[in-house]
């Protein structure tokens, strides 16, 4: 399964809970439409997979559209580290002729 959008923003995350609705936000919120997410949850210990899931109502390795953008979440059974997350997600989720940026958890 890989996102069909022209730009996917990549959020690799790890114990982002405090900052990762405001990041969500800013990203969904943005006025170009074609932006799909990959969200990268890297083992986090806290609470952040819960808050992903219960704001955007996914599940995990399944493309959910939410306010008119497609996201992935995916949450990590092993450690990959932020360069890990972002090398996987464009190798295995984004399209060849897609442009990807990667976006920090607590960055918005």
């Amino acid at each position: 399964m890989k996102l069909k959008n022209k730009f996917v923003a990549v959020v690799p995350v790890y114990n982002m809970e405090d900052h990762i609705i405001a990041c969500l936000q800013s990203i969904i919120e943005q006025d170009y439409q074609d932006v799909g997410i990959i969200i990268r949850d890297d083992m986090s210990t806290d609470d952040t997979a819960k808050i992903i899931c219960d704001y955007i109502g996914c599940e995990d390795c399944r493309v959910t559209n939410f306010k008119g953008r497609d996201i992935l979440f995916i949450k990590n059974k092993k450690k990959l580290n932020a360069t890990g997350n972002v090398y996987e997600s464009a190798m295995k989720y984004v399209e060849d002729d897609c442009v990807y940026g990667v976006i920090d958890g607590d960055d918005y």
